[in-house]
């Protein structure tokens, strides 16, 4: 139990350490940045200063890095910095990896990857994919991770890249070792270190020697094991890594828990805490403690235990981290159950459960029936206990294992017994064999029958026991298919619900764009009907007399005022360009040297409004319009033949 859960700390810590390189923590170093952003007057600047304090951050304090990613990102949306955009949703997601939601990480690292690809940045493409393989590894999805792998070194190769080329090797050296491949997983972190002495990368090479020592740990090479943790070791403390040493320092406490040596494992682990709390690591502290229980656990020291992991579950809640949340609630169960508080133990256990049954924690889910098939033993409900006792057989296959073994000695066991009674019954008559020796053959006989039915009621256990796990392991096999099933008609109703969303959104970009047509057709309408009354009023004007003339002539002066106000058409204008916003992001990414009044022309042009339509809201000549327009085709590349509107609406 504990080293499933410190194997995902240490997968985290390794990922990190390839992801971000080594600043020095120096607060002079951020002061000087924001001095530096306070003073500048370039938004370019800004974004790119509001980057650099996001990575500085990412060694210490990840919500501050968050924080400048997000305004770095803020503003360089505003000014359509794309570069600046790409950046800092790349330094969004590294912060967010640290504060535990990769998924979050993953959404805002693909958002990256749009943008560079649109960009034609090979070599931020290249790196990012190595990130995203790095986040699916750490989520233990290897497939995606090798899939992510593979195309970065392919970018890599067909754009001779070779900077970072390691980390890829990296991957696929950790991947293996997770897959027991311990050749292969040697092999490619030894290619990863030849590339980092290359590329003169420290860092990467500190997490190759890393990797190397668990290969040999796993090998059970203990000495060659923290040669290569002390190789590491060395490194990070050169390179001021705090991060590094932390991985580094769980490692070893790792090795010395597993060969019994606590003293000095919770010494390792303590050093660990420490530094979790310094570079403010939130799963990191939560785990540790759990890993410290552990430790109090088996020294019987039962209220340190329950204090650490008191203060392991409020991290692990807070930061929604399900897996910690059971580890934990399992731990508090076997405290309480060793100290025979059954109740308690039963409701920490029970709440491990069902949490693992409801996400899928397969190990966790067997662990915690087998602890509640023994707290309901000890409770006397051993209908419960067997109850629990069977969960923990379907879920865990080397259980049916120990069991059938438990039982197929049981029944040799007895074979035995009653072999060695009929043997001792057979020299009892063999000392009678002169007295009555019709009585020895017939229990020789008897003694020789009961053997065959005991070696034919073997045989038929064995089949029976063999042919019910035959019929469990389908039973198995039918309940997944159900599970596949269910999870292949949830894939579909989601597909389903965003088509629908989809199509809802294009009614309602639609039901828009007739109301600006309405808005327009309004506008338009007002401006001929006043500019009608203005020449019925001139025809009048010729008749009358003088008084009557200035009187006329005043209120046509009004109605050319009238005409002439901007309001309802800047209403308008406001209320297009508000709408089609996206529109002319696309068009702008499209077509760089687009000027705003094209833009705008475009979106009018796009509602399907006429040229005279148009030159009523803006107030310029039919002629005018249709200059623009040429103007717009021509900078557009378009033939004469493609109509605008169209064109426009299937941009």
């Amino acid at each position: 139990m504990f080293y499933s859960g410190l194997k995902q700390i240490l997968i985290l810590i390794s990922l990190f350490c390839l992801l971000i390189p080594v600043y020095s923590q120096n607060n002079n170093i951020a002061d000087s940045l924001l001095n530096k952003l306070n003073k500048t007057k370039v938004d370019t600047d800004k974004v790119n200063i509001l980057n650099e304090l996001s990575w500085l951050y990412n060694k210490s304090d990840f919500q501050k890095a968050y924080t400048f990613a997000d305004s770095a990102l803020k503003l360089s949306q505003k000014i359509s910095f794309n570069s600046g955009i790409a950046l800092s949703y790349t330094h969004k997601a590294y912060a967010q990896i640290r504060l535990g939601k990769p998924d979050d990480a993953l959404i805002n690292i693909n958002k990256s990857l749009a943008v560079y690809e649109i960009l034609k940045d090979k070599v931020n493409i290249a790196k990012n994919l190595t990130t995203i393989s790095q986040i699916y590894y750490g989520k233990q999805d290897y497939d995606k991770a090798v899939e992510y792998t593979e195309k970065s070194i392919e970018i890599r190769k067909q754009n001779n890249i070779l900077k970072d080329t390691e980390i890829n090797y990296m991957i696929l050296g950790v991947i293996y070792t997770e897959q027991g491949k311990y050749t292969e997983a040697l092999e490619m972190l030894f290619i990863s270190v030849d590339n980092c002495e290359k590329n003169s990368n420290k860092n990467s090479l500190a997490s190759n020697y890393n990797n190397i020592a668990i290969v040999y740990r796993k090998l059970n090479d203990s000495e060659s094991a923290i040669e290569y943790y002390n190789k590491a070791l060395d490194i990070y403390k050169n390179l001021n890594n705090i991060y590094g040493e932390l991985k580094i320092l769980n490692n070893l406490a790792v090795i010395y828990e597993k060969d019994k040596n606590l003293e000095k494992a919770k010494e390792y682990y303590s050093k660990a805490l420490e530094y979790s709390k310094k570079v403010n690591f939130p799963k990191g502290i939560a785990m540790t403690l759990s890993n410290l229980a552990g430790i109090n656990i088996s020294e019987k020291k039962y209220n340190e235990a329950n204090e650490k992991l008191d203060e392991s579950i409020n991290i692990y809640s807070t930061i929604n981290d399900n897996y910690g949340v059971t580890n934990v609630n399992l731990l508090k169960g076997q405290i309480y159950f060793e100290t025979g508080n059954y109740e308690t133990a039963l409701i920490y256990t029970e709440k491990a459960y069902n949490k693992a049954k409801k996400i899928g924690l397969l190990k966790h889910e067997s662990e915690a029936a087998l602890q509640l098939s023994k707290v309901y033993e000890k409770m006397l409900n051993f209908k419960k206990s067997l109850k629990y006792y069977h969960e923990f057989y379907k879920t865990n296959d080397s259980i049916f294992n120990i069991e059938n073994s438990k039982i197929t000695e049981e029944m040799k066991n007895r074979f035995e017994v009653e072999n060695n009674k009929k043997e001792l019954t057979i020299k009892n008559q063999k000392i009678t064999l002169l007295e009555n020796q019709k009585k020895i053959n017939s229990v020789k006989n008897i003694a020789y029958i009961s053997v065959i039915i005991l070696i034919f009621i073997f045989i038929l256990f064995t089949v029976i026991f063999y042919k019910n796990k035959i019929k469990r392991k389908n039973e198995l096999i039918e309940k997944n298919k159900k599970i596949n099933d269910i999870e292949k008609k949830a894939l579909q109703i989601e597909i389903e619900a965003k088509e629908f969303k989809t199509k809802q959104l294009e009614h309602e970009i639609e039901y828009k764009n007739k109301e600006l047509q309405t808005f327009a057709h309004y506008i338009i309408d007002k401006n001929d009907f006043i500019i009608k009354i203005q020449k019925n009023i001139k025809d009048i004007q010729k008749n009358l007399s003088v008084n009557s003339h200035k009187h006329l002539q005043s209120i046509l002066i009004d109605i050319n005022n009238k005409i002439q106000a901007v309001k309802e058409n800047e209403e308008f204008l406001a209320h297009v360009d508000h709408i089609n916003s996206n529109f002319y992001y696309k068009l702008k990414n499209t077509y760089p040297d687009i000027s705003e009044n094209e833009q705008r022309l475009a979106s009018l042009l796009k509602i399907g409004l006429s040229s005279k339509e148009i030159a009523s809201i803006l107030h310029i000549t039919s002629k005018s319009v249709d200059t623009n327009r040429y103007r717009l085709r021509k900078k557009l590349n378009l033939h004469q033949d493609v109509n605008l509107n169209i064109f426009f609406r299937n941009l």
